[in-house]
C-alpha cells in the first residue's frame, strides 16, 4: 500500500512541476488552455477541476 501512495504523491509531483512550467513559460486566458497542453504532454485524463487544484497549490 505505502508503494501505490508513494506513486501517486510521485505522480502528482510531476503534474504539479509540469502545469509550474507551463504557466511560467506561457500566458493562459483559461484553465482549459492549460489542460490541453497537460494532455498534449501526456496527462490525457486530466479534468479541468484537476488544473484548478493544481494552481490552488502553486498559489
Amino acid at each position: 500500500m505505502i508503494k501505490k501512495s508513494t506513486d501517486s504523491a510521485a505522480k502528482e509531483q510531476r503534474k504539479l512541476d509540469l502545469c509550474h512550467q507551463l504557466i511560467s513559460s506561457n500566458n493562459y486566458a483559461s484553465q482549459d488552455e492549460i489542460r490541453r497542453e497537460m494532455i498534449r504532454a501526456g496527462y490525457t485524463r486530466i479534468g479541468q477541476s484537476s488544473v484548478s487544484r493544481l494552481l490552488k497549490s502553486l498559489g
